[in-house]
């Protein structure tokens, strides 16, 4: 949405916490609201790279390996 429709990282979250206030969809909401607040507060950082890391964490999976290195110096992923 950023690079299409050149929406600011706060417009895309605006818009996926409107989505994921459905009820209609059967997603783990506490894990896609830390997704986007990092995501937002992460401007390098893809949204995919924020969902590892949620997900790692909520799953006890940490510390994740990467070789991401902003990931490694933004949402504190480990090089291998």
């Amino acid at each position: 949405m950023e690079s299409h429709y050149r929406f600011t990282r706060g417009e895309v979250a605006r818009a996926v916490r409107l989505v994921l206030g459905q009820a209609v969809f059967d997603v783990d909401r506490a894990l896609w609201s830390r997704v986007i607040d990092d995501y937002v507060a992460c401007p390098k950082l893809s949204v995919v790279d924020v969902y590892l890391v949620a997900d790692a964490e909520r799953r006890g999976a940490t510390p994740l390996l990467s070789l991401d290195k902003k990931l490694i110096a933004q949402l504190g992923a480990v090089a291998p």
